[in-house]
């Protein structure tokens, strides 16, 4: 396999003087293509900022990050955000979804950002949808959708180009407990075909289809612990 992210010594600090805070402490990391990751450890270990750091939605303090054996640092802001839209796909355990707009829509906006004709996208958008158990809510708002539901229409707007690496930050935070499983599942069956994922979670049970799983503890990598490996409730 060839790795599909490689960070060297990130470091991310925030404010000055007595308001200086250092979130990550200088962590070597390499994940993969194929691989499911997931970053775990207390709140205030950092975990969602070294997936900012990774995903390049924030820029470390010190360090470097490699993806797909292409160096980030000298990327300017448009440069980023088209390497971005093009390379990766994100998920958010707000679900980050423009409510004005259907299901249908959310998913291809970024698709027609990426400048694919009408009928690209139309397949794109459809067949992702259906694979997410979604086939009936292509024309609905997210206010007209459950939790579960505007969380799959996250993944499926995440997924619909094919992104190289998917980023889920808690993806199921705000899920009941069957919500939670369809949507570890729904990423499960990504991965099966291929999808390299980096999932922050405080779960354990979600860790169920990780092939690591790497625990963090005041801004360090500490250790590498086993996935769950019993039922998820």
């Amino acid at each position: 396999m060839s790795l599909a992210i490689e960070a060297k010594n990130i470091v991310r600090s925030f404010g000055t003087g007595e308001l200086h805070v250092t979130v990550l402490k200088g962590i070597d990391l390499k994940i993969e293509q194929g691989e499911f990751v997931g970053l775990m450890g207390k709140s205030g270990a950092g975990k969602s900022t070294l997936m900012y750091q990774l995903s390049l939605l924030d820029r470390p303090t010190d360090g470097t990050v490699e993806l797909f054996g292409k160096a980030t640092a000298g990327l300017n802001h448009v440069e980023r955000t088209r390497f971005r839209l093009e390379h990766l796909g994100y998920i958010f355990q707000d679900y980050a979804l423009v409510p004005e707009l259907t299901a249908y829509e959310n998913v291809a906006l970024p698709l027609m950002m990426l400048g694919w004709d009408e009928n690209r996208i139309q397949k794109a958008v459809c067949e992702t949808l259906d694979k997410l158990g979604l086939p009936e809510k292509w024309n609905s708002v997210p206010s007209k959708l459950s939790g579960g539901q505007q969380q799959r229409v996250s993944i499926a707007r995440a997924v619909a180009k094919n992104p190289e690496i998917l980023f889920a930050d808690e993806p199921t935070a705000n899920l009941d407990n069957a919500s939670s499983k369809d949507v570890i599942e729904a990423l499960q069956q990504l991965h099966e075909e291929g999808q390299t994922i980096v999932m922050v979670t405080h779960e354990h049970d979600y860790t169920k289809y990780c092939n690591r799983v790497l625990w963090m503890d005041d801004g360090l990598i500490t250790k590498e612990i086993e996935p769950f490996s019993g039922e998820i409730q």
